[in-house]
């Protein structure tokens, strides 16, 4: 499962809010969702401090104007992914945490906890 398997499934839910992968584009008006990877060892980085391994989790980090609006933007990304199947991998969320305020815009985490692995 890839990053990109993620945003296809999230895009369309959205209503609107753009997904980037990575980062948000420069001038990236709210509401938007940026996912990354989040890595589960943290003392192996690259010089940059850059993680040089990813786990089975990733952010889906939520913008919106106001801390409700980050939130919401959460509530409809953990909806649109809990539970469902991207490749062979089984998707489960949860909300970390709400409201954070970032360059005078408000942030939401949703953890997306990948298990991989099907019974064919």
């Amino acid at each position: 499962m890839w990053i990109n398997d993620l945003k296809e499934k999230l895009q369309p839910e959205l209503q609107g809010a753009k997904v980037f992968s990575g980062a948000a584009v420069t001038g990236a008006q709210a509401p938007y969702v940026v996912l990354r990877g989040i890595s589960t060892t943290p003392d192996i980085l690259t010089l940059e401090a850059q993680p040089t391994a990813w786990g089975y989790m990733w952010g889906a980090y939520c913008v919106g104007g106001s801390p409700e609006a980050s939130y919401n933007l959460a509530v409809a990304a953990v909806q649109a992914l809990q539970g469902r199947w991207a490749g062979d991998s089984l998707l489960s969320c949860e909300i970390a945490y709400t409201g954070l305020r970032v360059e005078g815009l408000y942030e939401s985490l949703v953890q997306i906890d990948v298990q991989q692995g099907r019974i064919q």
